[in-house]
């Protein structure tokens, strides 16, 4: 079969336009498909861990992000219902930035489009009759594009991977996402995330520039019916007040998404690989979210080349690709069971003020390579596989 590309990346968004960039550095052909026009808004927690900011300078796409407004912390201070004031954790190191989803999403996918061999269909909704997906390759007649791969990077709902076969199990009880940001006057925030834990809900308070604070809300169905109502929006906006001195007003329209948590139970059919959110529950604390898209990119972007190059057969490029996308994810996921369990511990400030004395992530780190040696070592990688993350 003649193809006319290499890859084609359906989903413009984080992990599809990392990837495209990623292979678009090295020459190959590749259609970036995308049913929305950039910017858009997207609901999303709108941190960006450490991991994240490092894979971006690997992709030489780091340089992008110093125009855009943005804010680095370095640890954050836990609410807990009924507390009178929070547990801190200071991890001694940039763990993240807080940066506008949109913003992010726009610079990365004009460092893809720089590359000549990249070639962008944005505004196009693919659905499962336009194509013909076969062992050898996938068509698009209507765009006479084609290639031997392609990657489903269109997010948790994409409506073409369940006709192409992947099944999504989802968490139970089922959980909601809603997004605001508000527009400030002042930054009391310092340099931290603020978390607010209740019975039915999480609240996440991210700063993402001169006194923007982005607000992600975690929870069920009707939680979100509330917040999604002036008078929710003023409880929560007294909250806010009340408790981390922040004053402002709703700067964009609440913006929702749900149920979330719906993880692939595999991670390619025949030509076909996923990408991004459907292969990773979220985890607001961590930064988790975007920093997964950027690892997808790395290990997709190997494993492709593998593919395309005959360095590996299919089966084992897809087993390093799942294999180096958990690796690089399992640090976030250690350091946010960590901080669950213990917050809920009874000697919970104590733990934590240690913990706020070592570098917290680069231990978890270091904790989850079996090759590093020390008691310390040993003991947080006891607790890691205690809490599921090992």
């Amino acid at each position: 079969m003649k193809y006319s590309h290499e890859v084609i990346v359906v989903g413009a968004s984080l992990a599809g336009a990392s990837l495209a960039a990623v292979l678009g550095q090295r020459g190959y052909r590749v259609a970036l498909i995308d049913k929305a026009h950039f910017p858009r808004p997207k609901p999303c927690g709108e941190g960006l861990s450490h991991i994240g900011l490092s894979l971006l300078k690997e992709f030489g796409i780091y340089d992008r992000l110093a125009t855009l407004p943005q804010r680095p912390y370095l640890g954050f201070a836990l609410w807990g219902k009924g507390r009178a004031r929070p547990t801190v954790i200071d991890v001694l190191e940039t763990i993240g930035v807080g940066i506008q989803r949109r913003l992010l999403d726009n610079a990365i996918l004009q460092a893809a489009l720089q590359h000549p061999s990249v070639e962008y269909f944005p505004g196009l909704e693919l659905r499962s009759a336009a194509l013909v997906v076969e062992p050898e390759g996938v068509k698009i007649a209507k765009l006479q594009v084609s290639a031997p791969l392609m990657v489903l990077a269109d997010g948790v709902h994409s409506a073409l991977a369940p006709k192409l076969g992947f099944v999504h199990r989802s968490s139970s009880p089922r959980r909601y996402g809603m997004r605001l940001v508000w527009q400030g006057t002042s930054d009391p925030l310092e340099r931290r995330v603020s978390v607010f834990v209740f019975d039915e809900y999480e609240v996440y308070c991210t700063p993402v520039g001169a006194g923007a604070l982005s607000v992600a809300i975690v929870g069920g169905k009707s939680v979100m019916r509330e917040m999604a109502h002036k008078p929710g929006q003023l409880e929560l906006q007294e909250l806010l007040k009340r408790r981390i001195g922040f004053s402002g007003d709703l700067a964009e329209r609440p913006l929702g998404i749900g149920p979330l948590g719906a993880v692939s139970t595999q991670a390619w059919r025949g030509p076909v690989l996923l990408a991004g959110d459907s292969l990773e529950s979220i985890d607001p604390l961590g930064g988790m979210g975007m920093s997964h898209a950027f690892a997808c990119a790395k290990a997709g972007g190997c494993a492709l080349r593998h593919m395309l190059e005959g360095g590996l057969p299919r089966a084992a490029a897809m087993a390093e690709y799942t294999h180096e996308r958990e690796r690089a994810m399992r640090p976030l996921r250690g350091f946010t069971r960590i901080v669950a369990k213990t917050f809920r511990h009874i000697l919970h400030r104590p733990i934590f003020d240690v913990m706020s004395k070592v570098p917290i992530m680069a231990t978890v780190e270091r904790a989850l390579d079996p090759r590093a040696p020390g008691m310390p070592t040993a003991a947080v990688r006891s607790v890691l596989e205690l809490t599921g993350a090992w």
